[in-house]
């Protein structure tokens, strides 16, 4: 919710504030939680030609990335707010948006992304990475008993 176009150069998208709510004052906009929250990523080419498209349309309008349909930026709990309503209509479980996170470090790691870089991406600790954010899913378990299973059989 801190991303403003001035963080990305068509290529990298670079991590610098965030912005939270804060009860009874409204939006605040700061450095990030950590250290690691800080980074720059690196984009696919599908990734920087969406962003960049984006940046065309909201041409006209300078700052922040994440904005309604006037270039306002967005409150994060309208955004939540949004997302909660988005899966409802969808109809599916509304989670709330750290699962969406949880997939993301799920998916990199089940397709083999090293640890350390799965979380660098997210900005995290390796350990906080796996303890909060990866989830077992049942075709790695699956996956995981078929190896324990040949190795059985080959003894």
């Amino acid at each position: 919710m801190g991303l403003q176009w001035e963080d990305f150069d068509g290529k990298r998208l670079a991590i610098r504030r965030s912005r939270v709510a804060v009860a009874k004052v409204g939006d605040s906009v700061g450095a990030t939680k950590t250290l690691r929250g800080s980074r720059i990523l690196p984009l696919d080419d599908a990734l920087a030609r969406l962003l960049t498209a984006k940046r065309r349309e909201a041409a006209a309008i300078a700052g922040w990335i994440v904005t309604d349909e006037y270039g306002r930026a967005i409150s994060p709990e309208v955004y939540s707010d949004e997302w909660v309503e988005l899966c409802k209509r969808a109809k599916v479980r509304p989670l709330d948006l750290r699962a969406a996170r949880r997939s993301s470090v799920t998916h990199m790691r089940e397709i083999g992304v090293p640890d350390h870089l799965v979380a660098a991406w997210h900005g995290h600790d390796e350990q906080v990475m796996r303890s909060f954010y990866s989830v077992a899913l049942d075709d790695g378990l699956a996956a995981a008993g078929a190896q324990l299973g040949a190795i059985v059989a080959s003894s």
